[in-house]
């Protein structure tokens, strides 16, 4: 295909974790790669075990900077960047050998400037696949449903260049929440559409120590600026679509950071984004009037099913006596019709006179 791709992996303190996710992408199957490691100030051996692999392999570039964060060092590999494609790949996470080869396929097959491709989570003990269920294609940005928090992700993604020299767009630095999510949008307003590929080709490490088990509250301060920046840019662009999904977020991301994490104080945010306030209180009325109905549906099948029971009960408990009565009549049959052809009319006739004395 010919076609360079560069791949950006921002570092920082993942000596553990990066000789397999560094392995994952020098050996991919499509071999026309720059290789940008961005060392965001690692203070563990990170940066030795970039400079053995860049001995190793001549396509790999270091950039060895002070500690600015994840968005920071992804902006210094835009910035060094001199590939028509570009990728990001998160340092303890690992790819598949052929994410690239396919990405890019795809993109020129279909002549787009965006693929986005599904990812499987995983932990020290297992594994388990994300949640996007769309099949192969070109999706249109046209609704709410187009655009699942899945599709925020830096580094599910084969972008165009272009998509960053052209615009400008850059990560927003200094804030460790949302950060693709604000880029992903502005890029999304960009576009038209965008090929999604059904395809597991990304293995995002899921860690304890993570930013989202870790953050502090001047981060999710950070993050309403940036949110709320990006809604008012979509708002000068008229952007209707992108604002229905920018509020989707702004609803999952109350409940994924303001409420749920170790140092967040949950009544500083009840009043964030207060626009959606009656937008959120609508949906909780529609979900509990689906949920009592569904509730009283299930508690009359509940009623249904016992009275149909308890009348199967009574049928069985009725065949029970009459299957009683038969086995009596007939174990009296067989003994009449055994006493006839072995002994003869006298036993015969005795076993009735018994029979009516109730003897039988």
């Amino acid at each position: 295909m010919g076609q360079l791709i560069s791949v950006v992996v921002p570092i920082y303190n993942v000596a553990k974790q990066l000789p397999k996710c560094l392995e994952s992408i020098v050996g991919q199957t499509y071999a026309d790669l720059e290789i940008i490691l961005v060392n965001d100030g690692s203070t563990d051996n990170s940066l030795e075990i970039c400079r053995d692999f860049a001995q190793r392999d001549s396509r790999i570039k270091i950039i060895d900077k002070q500690n600015g964060g994840l968005s920071s060092a992804r902006n210094a590999g835009i910035k060094a960047a001199t590939g028509e494609w570009i990728g990001f790949v998160d340092s303890d996470d690992w790819i598949e050998s052929d994410m690239y080869e396919t990405a890019l396929k795809t993109a020129l097959d279909n002549d787009v400037e965006l693929v986005q491709w599904r990812r499987v989570f995983f932990t020290d003990t297992k594994e388990y696949p994300d949640d996007a269920k769309y099949e192969d294609g070109i999706m249109k940005i046209t609704g709410d449903k187009i655009l699942p928090w899945t599709f925020n992700t830096a580094y599910t993604k084969l972008y165009k260049m272009e998509l960053f020299t052209k615009t400008g767009f850059l990560f927003p630095e200094g804030i460790a929440l949302c950060e693709d999510f604000y880029v992903s949008y502005k890029i999304f307003d960009y576009l038209d559409h965008f090929y999604f590929l059904n395809k597991a080709l990304y293995h995002y490490y899921v860690r304890s120590d993570s930013i989202l088990h870790s953050v502090k509250e001047n981060q999710v301060d950070k993050a309403i600026e940036a949110i709320k920046d990006l809604q008012d840019y979509l708002d000068s662009r008229n952007n209707k679509v992108l604002q229905i999904s920018v509020d989707n977020e702004k609803v999952a991301m109350r409940q994924r950071y303001f409420y749920d994490f170790d140092g967040v104080r949950a009544e500083k945010w009840m009043n964030v984004f207060p626009e959606l306030t009656d937008q959120n209180l609508q949906r909780i009325r529609n979900d509990f009037k689906k949920k009592n109905s569904e509730l009283k549906s299930a508690q009359n099948d509940i009623k249904h099913l016992k009275n149909e029971i308890s009348k199967l009960n009574k049928q069985v408990r009725e065949l029970e006596e009459k299957t009683k009565v038969y086995r009596k009549e007939r174990s009296g049959i067989k003994t009449f019709l055994y006493t006839i052809k072995h002994k003869g009319p006298k036993q015969t006739f005795k076993l009735c006179i018994n029979k009516i004395k109730g003897h039988f």
